[in-house]
């Protein structure tokens, strides 16, 4: 099916495999994110080469370039890719890159092109990325709107001179004003008098409360537009300046340029916006410990805050050919530590009050692309002596002898499933799961994902003991009828494909898990 050519680029998602057919006169070369592609297809033909290049986009990385060439020429090649419709939508991804910065900023970013695929680049530029432009945004400047609809208050306590109010006692300090000056005290002695002559009353500094849009709140927001604005014009900046490519061409140029005019426009957007009324008079204020207990407070404004740190943060990169490319880390990725985020987060509300997390060691980590998780540990304590331990990126060695198996073993390699959930009671394992992410949601993706956990739970042991259960989690289900996706399959094979965007995937998980654990309760009571 060919693509249709957008105002951005060729029109493509992520997830799909696209076809690129060339007929050059030499041999040609490919090349995208640094790296030179390999041809499926080739064949001589009179005037040249027929070729046929394959090309799987497995990030949502809004712009993405392709450079073609053979000795005689060169073009470039613009693909507008998007999140896939059968995977995470545009709200669900962006929620998903939400909660990974919500645990760490850093936890997003880092595919750099070329060599350094998959690595944190420390010195990128600081460029807003333009999907993320594109995507924050209009969110900003709606919660923004919301924010001059009806702007939070702030009580202040001044003194301003007024008609003595006869109707409220008098503090200290208004007495004390009053004594220094005798002609008032005359002036007010007589009741009779100053009743009759209520419109000549004098002026007398008192106490008064009045309502005030300098909240901190607004503060802060103005501070927010003020960097927003200095980011915008910063990243127009550099996308200019060509010192930064050490490879240039008119394509490059025009669409650095592009991308500049918008940065250029959304800096604008921001000056006019601290233009506003309700910024008149009021100074910013960078974040503090009182501004980020109202944000815990306030959703709408805390939502402000993540979005304004999305557009702060890094988005872009220069690769080896100088081609712009995106610093999003692979869509598989961002799923992959989502997933683990919603384990920590979930289970111990699942399992109940009595549960709380007892140490994990995400804080210890960078968290970053640079320095992975890989093994890192949860655990979770509950009532009776049970603790449940997550697992990431455990590794399973070979068995080494037939007597050696405690510990994570497997019979037959080395294995790394992404999660593992090990049920302990007084330190004696009960149960153990295994979980897999499988951010492609398609049939076949699928069939390979529960085709890799079904040889998991096959040749792996935790001390000796097979898995009571293994699961590959996706974003969603493109048919909610399969078989391995019903709760009835489940039960009987402890085994299938659950979706993190329903609400009981972790409920279907918890029961598979302390499935054994109730089995022996209920032959104790018996």
């Amino acid at each position: 099916m060919p693509l249709a050519m957008g105002a951005d680029g060729w029109e493509c998602s992520e997830g799909e495999t696209i076809a690129l057919q060339l007929h050059t006169q030499e041999l040609p070369v490919v090349i995208m994110a640094g790296r030179n592609l390999q041809s499926v297809a080739l064949k001589k033909v009179d005037d040249g080469f027929i070729s046929r290049f394959e090309i799987l986009i497995d990030t949502w990385a809004g712009r993405s370039s392709i450079l073609v060439r053979d000795a005689q020429q060169s073009s470039t090649l613009t693909l507008n890719i998007a999140p896939h419709k059968h995977k995470a939508s545009t709200n669900e991804f962006d929620m998903m890159l939400t909660e990974l910065s919500r645990r760490s900023p850093g936890l997003i970013w880092g595919l750099s092109p070329g060599s350094e695929a998959g690595s944190s680049e420390n010195d990128a530029l600081l460029v807003v990325h333009p999907a993320i432009l594109s995507s924050q945004l209009p969110l900003f400047e709606r919660l923004l709107v919301s924010h001059f609809a009806n702007p939070p208050t702030a009580l202040r306590r001044v003194r301003e001179s007024r008609p003595l109010d006869l109707a409220r006692r008098a503090d200290l300090k208004t007495l004390r004003w009053i004594g220094r000056r005798p002609s008032v005290v005359a002036s007010i002695s007589n009741k009779a008098t100053l009743a009759l002559r209520s419109n000549e009353r004098p002026l007398i500094e008192q106490p008064s409360t009045i309502q005030a849009f300098d909240h901190p709140l607004t503060r802060y927001i103005l501070y927010l537009l003020i960097r927003l604005k200095a980011r915008f014009k910063n990243s127009a900046e550099l996308l200019r300046a060509k010192s930064f490519r050490t490879m240039r061409d008119a394509d490059l140029e025009s669409h650095a340029n592009l991308l500049a005019s918008e940065m250029d426009a959304a800096a604008k957007r921001m000056h006019d916006l601290q233009a506003h009324p309700l910024f008149r008079g009021i100074a910013p204020e960078p974040l503090s410990a009182t501004i980020l207990q109202m944000l815990a407070d306030e959703p709408a404004y805390n939502a402000m805050h993540q979005c304004t740190q999305r557009l702060l943060s890094p988005g872009l990169a220069y690769g080896p050919d100088g081609k712009i490319e995106a610093a999003l880390k692979h869509s598989y990725d961002i799923f992959e530590l989502f997933v683990l985020c919603r384990l920590v987060g979930e289970l111990p509300r699942k399992l109940g009050n009595d549960w709380k997390l007892l140490r994990h060691d995400f804080a210890k980590r960078k968290a970053s692309i640079e320095e992975r998780l890989d093994g890192a540990t949860w655990v979770f304590r509950g009532p009776d002596g049970l603790e449940i331990d997550l697992l990431y990126q455990r590794r399973f060695g070979r068995v080494a002898s037939e007597t050696e198996y405690s510990g994570f073993k497997s019979i037959s390699g080395e294995n790394v499933p992404d999660y593992i959930l090990r049920l302990r009671k007084n330190g004696k394992l009960v149960s153990w799961l295994i979980l897999d992410a499988k951010y492609r949601s398609g049939r076949q993706p699928l069939d390979q994902g529960l085709g890799d956990v079904h040889r998991y739970r096959d040749a792996l042991r935790c001390d000796g003991t097979k898995a009571a259960g293994a699961f590959v989690i996706a974003p969603r289900l493109q048919n909610k009828s399969e078989l391995y996706a019903t709760r009835s399959y489940y039960h009987r094979h402890k085994f299938g494909v659950v979706s993190v965007f329903d609400s009981d995937w972790i409920s279907t998980i918890r029961s598979v898990l302390f499935e054994e654990q109730l089995s022996e309760m209920s032959v104790l009571s018996s």
